[in-house]
């Protein structure tokens, strides 16, 4: 643990003790985190990029120097969850912003973010649109057999699934027609969960660079550059755009050869609750309860969702020779009334941990060392009941980044 980190978990304990002591703790804690590939940290409230592409970190202590090829992530705040509408695209894309148009031709949908601001983008991208997230998720909407189209309305229970053809969308929604139906007619988004379209294709090109925005986005990137307040960027379909620094949750390099294991299959998932079956299966990128990984106060564009017990088994990816993760309580868990309590633990196969230890909600991000590991070998992540059997036992491992 570096000098820095030391000091910051010595300020969480003395802060959090004192009246008022978690509004002190906030106001003092560095806006972004900077993890790098050797498991270190440096802190900053404002970043620069240099022409050289180094990373400059200013903050109360003054000016440090990152290289570009040391770093793995910069981790900002949480990323709020929100009511909005989520436009799910293929490759990964997630954009939470207002319906406010299309073209004629039907082959674009127009979304304004409070975030990115208003954004076009390409119908064949598209592969699922939840309006009312209160209402469904994206897992819900399912299409019917044989359907390549459909949209989901609300209902007594659940919602009707409406097959047909998709042919516009517009300000006033989307402009359908169902199967049976001579001609295409206006559904209301505010009458609508939501759409499921089949066969969308990822944007071309390979992006460097993956962002978390506060509001919920997740997109991919092509170019970024940190700019006094702001950050510019440019998505990977071409599309520039400029946020404010404190809009970033997460950035997280794409270029720097990891592999991470939220986008690997497991050879091996055993999961169950205390009185039977899982209460919440794992998820890719998400914490159990499918919101944006978030602990520590901290946002993380990759990792793995699991709820207590749960033993997640991968095979170490070609070229990989070290392991990079974190691990600690979805701060999702904070806000229930129960409080959980785990053991985990990283083992090759079936041997003795090379990683263990007990969990609780209040305990800050554990970052384990950076663990060897050889092409072929078996990695577990377990987590085991603890006090309280399994309730409120949501867990995050962070990252999971082989290494080359």
């Amino acid at each position: 643990m570096s000098t820095i980190r030391r000091f910051l978990v010595l300020l969480f304990a003395i802060a959090a003790a004192l009246p008022g002591g978690a509004a002190a703790l906030r106001a003092q804690t560095p806006a972004f985190e900077v993890l790098l590939l050797d498991g270190r940290s440096a802190f900053a409230d404002r970043i620069r990029t240099e022409k050289d592409g180094a990373l400059t970190l200013r903050s109360k202590r003054g000016e440090e120097r990152i290289e570009s090829a040391r770093v793995l992530c910069v981790l900002g705040g949480r990323s709020k969850e929100s009511s909005l509408p989520r436009a799910y695209l293929a490759g990964g894309d997630l954009v939470r912003g207002m319906l406010t148009g299309g073209n004629e031709g039907g082959d674009r949908i127009e979304l304004q973010s409070p975030t990115l601001g208003s954004l076009t983008l390409a119908v064949d991208r598209l592969e699922c649109l939840v309006l009312r997230p209160d209402a469904a998720s994206a897992r819900d909407l399912v299409l019917p057999d044989g359907a390549s189209e459909a949209l989901f309305l609300p209902a007594a229970l659940g919602f009707d699934r409406i097959a047909g053809a998709l042919h516009q969308f517009g300000a006033d929604g989307i402009r359908f027609q169902p199967e049976g139906q001579k001609e295409p007619r206006w559904y209301s988004a505010r009458d609508l969960v939501g759409l499921r379209i089949d066969g969308a294709e990822p944007q071309e090109g390979a992006a460097i660079a993956e962002l978390v925005t506060r509001s919920g986005d997740r997109v991919a990137l092509s170019a970024y550059e940190f700019r006094g307040e702001d950050l510019a960027l440019t998505l990977l379909g071409g599309d520039q755009k400029q946020i404010a620094q404190d809009d970033v949750a997460c950035l997280l390099r794409l270029d720097q050869g990891a592999q991470f294991a939220s986008r690997l299959d497991p050879v091996r998932a055993v999961e169950a609750s205390f009185a039977g079956d899982a209460l919440m299966p794992w998820q890719r990128d998400l914490s159990a309860n499918g919101a944006i990984l978030s602990a520590g106060g901290r946002c993380y564009a990759r990792g793995l969702g699991v709820h207590s017990r749960s033993r997640l088994e991968y095979v170490v990816p070609k070229g990989a020779k070290s392991l990079l993760l974190r691990v600690a309580f979805d701060d999702s868990a904070g806000q229930l009334r129960v409080r959980g309590h785990v053991a985990v633990a990283v083992r090759m196969g079936d041997a003795a941990p090379l990683f263990a230890s007990e969990l609780k909600p209040s305990d800050a991000p554990k970052t384990i060392p950076l663990i060897a590991v050889q092409e072929g070998q078996v990695v577990a992540f377990e987590v085991e009941f603890g006090e309280g059997r399994d309730l409120g036992d949501r867990v995050d491992w962070l990252l999971c980044a082989f290494l080359p």
